[in-house]
């Protein structure tokens, strides 16, 4: 008898759970709900099942140690991507999938269903991405924030991931499906990132150890709730920062200084979400926490600006979905090389 851990939301006992109850009747199970009513609801509905069912919450997975002396042969999960309280909302799939590797038997069997942020280039969840790269991940499917609305009804995109719990062996490869469908098999051991979209195009952008990266200006110095900054233009607050890059008209901030960088630096600026991209040719802007630019010769701001606003670098490169999130994604574009423009001009 196997020992099989199973993390859902109860909402989804239907679709996700009764079919994996059905599928491991012969095992020994342990079921993590959500929250206490979904468990209790859960328990009533499984109270006739054959099979002994061990249901408890995510809490006390995760904080509780109910079941920390258990190693599971199989892992099958798509929890709760978050959890909210009176006070707060906290991020916790990947404190989930993180237990989950540390919890599977050598050689156990893991499907596992997640945001894809664990893929970025830097942030929190690198360490995530470290421990999976360092298994067998057979296969991973990436899917687009228009097909987590038809698969789950929300605004999400979201990853699959089925591994076994082994070191990964040299040359070994992952089967990928991008957003577009696309399919590679890919040895992912010297990886810093997955892309969304187009992964033999995305990598062959990545500056190479000899190549010279591109220069991308992004730091905190005028953030907008430091004392130096104001949100209008008055008195000694008289130097413009981008605050957002709109498609009509920029919109600004304003310190009471320009010694602190950014200013008098030519370069190509864009921000968050759905942005428009702009020249400063004689750097009369600086930069808040919202804004992002790449440094460059003034002769090819212009080019730069005409690389990123079209749409083959924003559909094919960036793996852009209109009208959701941010369309570019900065980690990934500073580890491109320095004339990776000149692919789209």
């Amino acid at each position: 008898m196997r020992n099989v851990i199973l993390i859902y939301r109860g909402q989804v006992f239907d679709t996700e759970i009764k079919p994996r109850l059905d599928q491991y009747k012969s095992d020994n199970v342990v079921l993590v709900i959500d929250n206490k009513l979904t468990r209790k609801i859960v328990g009533y509905i499984t109270k006739d099942y054959e099979q002994k069912i061990n249901i408890i919450t995510i809490h006390e997975y995760l904080n509780k140690g109910v079941v920390d002396n258990m190693r599971f042969d199989v892992t099958a999960v798509n929890p709760p991507y978050q959890i909210s309280n009176k006070t707060n909302t906290e991020s916790i799939w990947h404190k989930v999938l993180d237990k989950c590797l540390k919890q599977s038997n050598k050689s156990g069997e893991l499907v596992m269903i997640s945001p894809g942020s664990w893929r970025n280039v830097s942030g929190k969840f690198k360490p995530l991405q470290e421990k999976i790269l360092s298994l067998k991940l057979h296969k991973l499917e990436m899917h687009s924030v228009k097909k987590g609305k038809e698969v789950f009804g929300a605004n999400t995109e979201y990853d699959v991931l089925y591994l076994t719990n082994e070191p990964r062996t040299e040359n070994f490869k992952t089967k990928i499906t991008d957003y577009l469908g696309n399919g590679y098999e890919y040895d992912l051991s010297n990886v810093d990132f997955i892309p969304n979209v187009n992964l033999d195009r995305v990598y062959s952008l990545v500056a190479k150890p000899n190549e010279e990266k591109v220069s991308l200006l992004r730091d905190s110095t005028y953030h907008t709730q430091r004392n130096h900054m104001s949100s209008e233009e008055v008195g000694e607050f008289k130097y413009p920062c981008a605050y957002t890059i709109g498609k009509l008209n920029p919109n600004f901030k304003y310190s009471n200084t320009n010694k602190l960088g950014h200013f008098g630096i030519p370069k190509v600026i864009w921000g968050n979400g759905l942005t428009d991209v702009i020249v400063d040719r004689e750097g009369k802007y600086g930069l808040t926490e919202f804004t992002y630019s790449i440094v460059d010769d003034v002769k090819n701001l212009e080019m730069i600006q005409k690389a990123l606003k079209s749409e083959d670098f924003i559909k094919n490169i960036m793996g852009y979905e209109k009208g959701v999130g941010h369309i570019y994604n900065r980690r990934i574009m500073e580890t491109f090389r320095k004339d990776f423009w000149k692919e789209f001009v």
